[in-house]
């Protein structure tokens, strides 16, 4: 589900507003988080609003106020049709956007939040990866000794149980992948918190590195 951030690209970058100068049909206008109406109420940017139409709309209303967009019409329908669809996939499984949104606060390598299971808990999404492994300093940089568990949506899952220091802060940590063409690969957690760059005599330099960032 994690090609869903291209959604981005996806949404409109504007919403329709009257002028308070004119009084002549809509426009365009980007609005700002945080600004203030003349009646008090709080203006929000287009992606602070929830808009509880979306599935009903088929993403060409924008063409109404610009006639320059008519043509575009079976484009921005097809677009709209592909947003409606992943963010239908991204609420099955993740809940809502919302949490969808927040994964960087279970992906990646932590801490257990959880007192009855103390230890490392650590998600990485590669659907297309044969294996994962998490390797670092604190394993000696052994492929074969901390494994993830692969799921049905790509997600991959590793629990390392410990009551004290599993893996000390500061420590350097990455995975390493077999990718789907059987390569075997070590690359950085694109939700690692802190990565660094080592010395110029460094075998990885100018390579980063990604270090578990635990201060606590």
């Amino acid at each position: 589900m994690r090609e869903a951030i291209f959604l981005l690209f996806l949404l409109p970058t504007c919403v329709c507003v009257s002028s308070p100068f004119s009084k002549g049909p809509l426009h365009l206008k980007p609005l700002r988080g945080g600004s203030v109406g003349s009646g008090g109420q709080e203006i929000k940017a287009w992606y602070q609003v929830n808009d509880p139409h979306w599935a009903e709309r088929d993403g060409s209303s924008s063409s109404r106020h610009d006639a320059y967009l008519e043509g575009y019409k079976p484009a921005l329908q097809h677009r709209y049709a592909r947003y409606k669809d992943l963010k239908r996939r991204i609420i099955e499984v993740e809940g809502s956007l919302e949490k969808f949104a927040m994964g960087y606060q279970t992906f990646g390598v932590h801490t257990s939040t959880d007192p009855a299971k103390p230890g490392i808990v650590a998600r990485e999404w590669a659907p297309h990866a044969q294996a994962l492994s998490l390797i670092g300093d604190f394993n000696g940089w052994d492929r074969d000794k901390h494994p993830y568990a692969k799921d049905e949506y790509g997600v991959w899952s590793l629990f390392i149980k410990g009551s004290g220091v599993v893996i000390p802060h500061g420590s350097r940590v990455m995975l390493a992948i077999t990718t789907n063409t059987g390569e075997v690969t070590t690359r950085i957690s694109p939700y690692i918190t802190r990565a660094v760059q080592p010395s110029v005599d460094s075998p990885t330099y100018p390579a980063f590195e990604g270090v578990f960032w635990d201060p606590a």
